[in-house]
Parts: C-alpha cells; structure tokens; sequence
C-alpha cells in the first residue's frame, strides 16, 4: 500500500518550497477547494496573505524558515566533513 500524500500537504509543501501557491496551481493538481485548505493552514498557525490578481488568487507565506547549518569534523566515511543543513519552520 503506497502511501499518499493529502492535498494539504501538497499545498504546504510547495508554499514552503517556493513561498507560495494559487488557485490555478491547485486546480491543475486536482485540489478544487483550497480556500478551505488554506483556512485549515491559518488555524494551524501558518502565517500568509491572500491577494486576488483577478484571473489567479495568490497565497504567499510571510513566515520565512530559520536554517541552522553543522559541520561534523570528519562525518563522512572517507574522513572528510560532513555539512548538515537543517530548515526549522
């Protein structure tokens, strides 16, 4: 059984990924109601703002990810250091 990935999800992937999403995306990718999506988001705590561009409706995240970045002296297994990158939301 594969696991499937919800439509909120997908919505908040790419708002992470890009900063935002609008309707044509979402009913190009068969998610039909994203207004009630993204209300879900406002009260999950995830802070955007909606603008009409009449033909298309933007959502934009206004929350930008806090990025911590590790060196580990010697983590790879040929001896070198290993970069870890770490997106905090």
């Amino acid at each position: 059984m594969k696991n499937k990935i919800s439509q909120k999800d997908k919505v908040l992937k790419l708002m992470r990924e890009q900063g935002f999403v609008t309707r044509n995306w979402a009913l190009q990718n068969y998610i039909s109601r994203l207004s009630a999506i993204m209300l879900d988001l406002k009260n999950d705590g995830v802070n955007f703002e909606a603008k009409d561009y009449g033909t298309d409706y933007k959502y934009t995240l206004l929350d930008k990810p806090k990025v911590e970045v590790y060196t580990v002296r010697g983590g790879n297994d040929d001896g070198t250091d290993k970069v870890i990158t770490k997106t905090i939301w």
